[in-house]
């Protein structure tokens, strides 16, 4: 695949930026501090996005999906980050 990472696997060699990942860095950019928000987001974040996400002290995440990566979930719940499933059909 000339390189490329298949999309769900080996994330830590991922060449793309994660929304929740833009989401951080576009508001450390503008001086917006991410404290005590919530973030809202389509799959619940991997395990580097839920690293970013407790780091920035963001206290909830809403998420549409559920993704792959069950550790960064595990993180999210062990640092206190609310994480909430919304239905995207309703």
């Amino acid at each position: 695949m000339d390189g490329i990472t298949p999309s769900w696997s080996d994330l830590s060699n991922c060449a793309c930026c994660h929304a929740e990942e833009n989401a951080i860095v576009q508001a450390a950019l503008h001086g917006v501090s991410t404290k005590d928000t919530t973030l809202y987001t389509t799959f619940t974040p991997c395990t580097l996005c839920s690293k970013m996400i407790i780091n920035a002290q963001i206290k909830r995440v809403v998420a549409g999906e559920e993704y792959s990566d069950d550790l960064g979930t595990k993180l999210l719940r062990e640092a206190s980050v609310q994480l909430d499933l919304f239905d995207s059909k309703n």
